[in-house]
Parts: structure tokens; C-alpha cells; sequence
């Protein structure tokens, strides 16, 4: 008995499918159907027939999702490496990024691989802010993508316009949830660079406000740092000086630097700054009253104080001078 092969054994209701990267036969790429692992060695893979059928293609490590629609048992996915140049408002290169491409994340994040017509292209910016776009690919292309990025400049002031110097705070993305901490100059200012743009919450002295970051233009933000008053009356005595000596904390301890505080006395109001050590003083004129009243306020504290004077230098003149008639007296005497 003769045994005649005129042709291989063909499967029935299969699809022969042709992967295409760059328009040539992609080389070890790899095909998932219906949970399935399919080889395509040199870009061709026999599935099986379905229809319009959903399956996901491996190509230089890239996952990419893929629809085809068989016609008469023969189908043909095509992809394109895209040169992706993504720049910041100021038209410099972005780094520390990702790059997803129809829902799945790209390999290589300057030469991802997307298939060949639209595609959902969003770019993650440090683990923060997302950008979405659309791209057509017909080809093997160059695509540049301008990202709304830019520095954020903040200035922090008190209530009363003096600079928040050295302040410590947070600025966090509303969308991402990602915390930028910061701390001011000696003048109140920051610069964050590359941020992107879109709504963000500034936390400092136990406040927060929402800024829009949309330019590289400085944002100008008035906090009450909440802080502790101390009083210090030197001197309190009939026709001397009284010295009102301020200390100005913070809540953590910490003396608060250039912090104006003011003196409301005698209907006129006097201003000065704390040094170094968050301290200051205002001086009261000599006077014969034995009391007087003085508002002092810094940031949100205010403190009334009542200066209680003593009068005993002033009861001492008069046994001072009967003590130096007496010393003279008994000079006069003994010559």
C-alpha cells in the first residue's frame, strides 16, 4: 500500500497572523490568545480562528494590547518604534518619567513601541502628574511632546507683609498626592523646580492654601504662624526707663526671626523686628505714674500687659540727700 503526501496537514478554523514592526517581520516577538502563549518566530503565528479576536503582543519586552479581524484566515498587526522627545515649558529634556501607551507601560520610554494608527499616550512626571494625549502613527516616526512643567515660586509672608524666613512647609499635588517639603530663604522665598502644573495645597504654620501652577510667576501666600508671647518688664520704676522686652516662639519652641511686633502705648503705636534670637524690646519714657497699659502683638498672639512701677528710687532721693547734707555737715565740723 502506497502512501501519497501531496501537502502538510493544515489545522481547521485557524488565523495565520503576520507581525510587522518597522514594516519588516518582527524577530521573537510573542503572541497571548485567550491565555494562551503563542510563539511568532520571525513575526508569524498560527491562532486560533474567532473572529475579531483580543490578544496582547511582546515585543523587546514591551506588552502591548492588540485587537485583529481576520479576513478569510489571514490577519496583520502592525507596530512602529516612536523617537519620543518630552520637554518642559522651557523647552528642556524630562527625565524621570513614564511612558504608557494604550494602558501599558513602555520598555524604553525614549523609543516606545505603539501599533500602527491612534493611540493613548500618558506620560507619569516623577511619580506625579499625568498628561494624556492622542498620537496617530503611520510610520516610524519622531514625536515631541511639550509637557505644561515649570519652576513654582512661592513667597511666604506674615499677615502683616514681613517675610516667613526659614520657614519650613509642604507642597503637595492635589491630583498625585506627592508632598514637595521646602524651606524659605532669609527673604521668604523657594523655588521648585520642574513642577508640574495643576492644583496644589502649600501647609505651613498649621494652615493650608490652594494655589493654581500654571507659569514660572511667584505666588505670593500670608500665613499666621502660630506662636507663643513671653514679656519681660525691666527696670519698672518712677522716673527711670522701663524696658518691655518680647520673645517670640513658635509652637515647636523655636524662636521666630524677623517677626514685627508691635506696641500700642499712649495712643501711638511703635514697630520693631525680632533678631536672631526672635527678640526685641521697646523702651517707655520716664514717668511718675506707678501704672501703665501696653498691647503688644506678633503674627496672631496679642497680650495685654500692665506695667506696675516701683516708686522706691524716688523715696530714696530724699535719705540720699540727708545722707550727703549729714556726710558734709560732719566734714565741716572736723575742720
Amino acid at each position: 500500500m502506497i502512501i501519497s503526501l501531496s501537502a502538510p496537514l493544515i489545522p481547521q478554523n485557524t488565523t495565520d497572523l503576520l507581525i510587522l514592526l518597522d514594516d519588516a517581520p518582527a524577530v521573537n516577538a510573542t503572541a497571548i490568545a485567550g491565555g494562551d502563549i503563542i510563539g511568532a518566530r520571525e513575526g508569524h503565528a498560527i491562532l486560533p480562528s474567532g473572529g475579531i479576536l483580543s490578544l496582547q503582543v511582546i515585543l523587546e519586552g514591551n506588552t502591548l494590547n492588540a485587537t485583529i479581524r481576520p479576513l478569510d484566515g489571514f490577519a496583520v498587526l502592525r507596530f512602529y518604534h516612536v523617537n519620543l522627545r518630552l520637554l518642559d515649558a522651557s523647552g528642556n529634556r524630562l527625565d524621570n518619567l513614564e511612558v504608557c501607551i494604550n494602558g501599558s507601560k513602555t520598555a524604553d520610554q525614549r523609543r516606545p513601541i505603539a501599533p500602527y494608527g491612534k493611540s493613548t499616550l500618558v506620560i507619569l512626571l516623577h511619580g506625579g502628574e499625568s498628561y494624556t494625549t492622542e498620537i496617530n502613527v503611520t510610520s516610524s516616526t519622531a514625536i515631541t511632546v511639550t509637557l505644561p512643567v515649570s519652576d513654582l515660586n512661592l513667597l511666604l509672608t506674615s499677615r502683616m507683609g514681613t517675610s516667613l524666613a526659614n520657614q519650613s512647609a509642604v507642597l503637595t499635588g492635589n491630583s498625585s498626592g506627592r508632598g514637595y517639603p521646602f524651606v524659605t530663604d532669609r527673604n521668604g522665598r523657594v523655588r521648585i523646580e520642574e513642577i508640574p502644573h495643576g492644583v496644589y495645597s502649600v501647609s505651613c504654620c498649621g494652615m493650608d492654601q490652594l494655589i493654581l501652577h500654571n507659569s514660572s510667576a511667584t505666588h505670593t501666600l500670608r500665613f499666621d504662624p502660630a506662636c507663643n508671647l513671653t514679656v519681660d518688664i525691666k527696670n519698672p520704676y518712677i522716673l527711670f526707663p522701663t524696658e518691655v522686652s518680647v520673645k517670640v516662639f513658635d509652637n515647636n519652641g523655636r524662636p521666630l526671626s524677623r517677626t514685627e511686633v508691635v506696641m500700642d502705648f499712649g495712643g501711638e503705636r511703635h514697630v520693631k523686628v525680632t533678631d536672631g534670637t526672635g527678640s526685641t524690646s521697646f523702651y517707655l519714657p520716664p514717668s511718675i505714674s506707678l501704672t501703665d497699659e501696653v498691647d503688644l502683638t506678633a503674627l496672631s498672639i496679642s497680650k495685654h500687659v500692665t506695667v506696675n512701677r516701683d516708686p522706691l528710687p524716688i523715696l530714696l532721693v530724699p535719705a540720699v540727700l540727708a545722707f550727703l547734707l549729714l556726710m558734709k555737715i560732719r566734714w565741716d565740723r572736723q575742720n
